[in-house]
């Protein structure tokens, strides 16, 4: 299975991409989880939602509320971070393309709140159009 591991050295912010869960027969990593320096993988597809501008707010407000240190036990998911969080993912739109019929539309990204506990900084559970999701961005460390 292809493997394709974004910002393998660490030197591109390449904004903000949703690794939609799908087989597809390739797989994404993407290093998380601030200093800890998780690696996790999705079998997917993905779809570029913004660039480095967009992926900025999430980024700094990952930083302001952990400081480098959002992985279990360190992290206590509270409805104050989530409602938080949230109202930043939904500000995120994703297109839902339609083949040849004309009926495109925005659509904004979802936090997955019932997949909470696998949200790590750089590793956010999202709801696409497409379904179920990783928002991924730049990783502090």
């Amino acid at each position: 299975m292809p493997y394709v591991f974004l910002n393998p050295d660490g030197t591109k912010d390449f904004g903000l991409a949703v690794i939609v869960e799908h087989t597809t027969g390739v797989t994404y990593g993407q290093q998380c989880a601030g200093y800890l320096v998780e690696e996790q993988t999705l079998e997917g597809f993905l779809i570029p939602v913004g660039g480095p501008d967009q992926a900025k707010p999430i980024f700094d407000w990952f930083w302001k509320r952990f400081h480098g240190k959002c992985y279990k036990p360190q992290v206590n998911w509270t409805n104050e971070l989530i409602t938080e969080l949230r109202g930043l993912i939904e500000e995120i739109p994703c297109w839902l393309t339609v083949s040849g019929n004309g009926a495109d539309r925005r659509v904004m990204l979802e936090l997955d709140v019932e997949r909470i506990d696998e949200c790590v900084e750089a590793w956010i559970p999202v709801k696409t159009p497409y379904g179920r999701g990783i928002l991924a961005l730049k990783n502090s460390d």
